[in-house]
């Protein structure tokens, strides 16, 4: 099951998961900022068994440059969709996890992809928003670890690395003066390429196997 904004690049990923797994492909196009959006996926999956593996990659650094001059409403609402849309996801897919108690499946797999990296391994200049909700989203990771691993699911974050997004762009046009360091890294990035998505996509397939039941509450580097 694939949700994102991107209606068009949800129908090609579809189209090729199926072509080359031979396997159900549901897609949703929907914006997690949006009011009720979680609920509306939710109901989407309602009409099937809830998939085994829940990865979060919802995010984006929203509100930049110093946090002195940040319209707080537009601050407060990048730290809505960076922390509040993937906590919502979560409480959804565990209580209804719990409730289809899927016999002889294994764990649970919960990986919040964009609960490290910068926001939580590194402190910068200009995405305060953006950093404290990634920081907040690794402790909760490490409190859902400790209420929820004796009961079936391992929760972890994975710091993807440098990789060429759509953020990236959003801060070259920000500009250095605002960003500093993070504009050059993102000069950098957009230069250079970024670090592999596959690192990402090799980590996150790794840590959902059976070799890895029971590693949770961790916050994991997809690059090293």
């Amino acid at each position: 099951v694939l949700c994102g904004r991107d209606e068009e690049a949800l129908k090609k990923v579809a189209t090729e998961f199926t072509h080359d797994y031979k396997i159900k492909v549901r897609s949703l196009s929907v914006d997690l900022a949006a009011t009720k959006s979680v609920e509306n996926l939710f109901e989407f999956l309602s009409h099937d068994e809830l998939p085994q593996v829940l990865v979060c990659n919802a995010g984006n650094y929203g509100t930049l440059g110093q946090f002195e001059s940040a319209n707080f409403n537009e601050w407060k609402q990048s730290f809505d969709l960076n922390f509040f849309s993937v906590a919502n996801l979560i409480q959804n897919y565990v209580r209804v996890a719990k409730a289809q108690k899927s016999v002889g499946r294994g764990r649970r797999k919960i990986v919040v992809m964009g609960g490290a990296g910068l926001g939580a391994s590194k402190v910068w200049q200009g995405i305060s928003a953006y950093s404290v909700a990634k920081a907040a989203l690794y402790r909760l990771v490490e409190v859902l670890h400790e209420e929820l691993n004796a009961q079936g699911f391992d929760i972890n974050c994975i710091a993807p690395g440098a990789v060429n997004t759509g953020i990236t762009e959003q801060a070259l046009q920000v500009g250095k003066a605002a960003l500093g360091a993070v504009y050059e890294m993102s000069e950098k990035v957009k230069a250079q390429g970024g670090d592999s998505p596959d690192l990402v996509s090799n980590t996150i397939r790794r840590l959902v196997s059976p070799p890895c039941d029971g590693l949770s509450g961790r916050l994991l580097s997809a690059k090293w």
